[in-house]
């Protein structure tokens, strides 16, 4: 991993400034993490991309952006929509953690 002065500052928000919003993601990532090494081996990406759901959403299936970016890999509606997720009316499947 690469250190610097970007780095450092999320290290000291998540450590000093947040740290409760890390731990809630920690404890709600146990439910999660083994599906998504597991799609992600399958799908021949990097183990360690399973991470960043902690930094996007904290691996909250409700989370939501002021982008309108949407669950706990905060897909935008068109990035959803590229990749086959079904976002309408009735249903949203960015909030869908093994769908998105």
């Amino acid at each position: 991993m690469t250190t610097n002065d970007k780095v450092l500052g999320w290290i000291d928000y998540y450590a000093n400034r947040n740290p409760e919003t890390f731990k809630k993601g920690l404890e709600r990532s146990g439910q999660y993490l083994p599906m998504f090494r597991k799609i992600f081996a399958e799908a021949g990406l990097p183990r360690d991309l399973v991470y960043f759901a902690h930094i996007e959403s904290a691996y909250k299936t409700t989370a939501y952006s002021r982008a309108r970016a949407k669950g706990i890999f905060q897909f935008i509606s068109a990035t959803g929509r590229r990749y086959g997720l079904r976002i309408d009316y009735w249903v949203d499947e960015r909030s869908d953690p093994e769908k998105s």
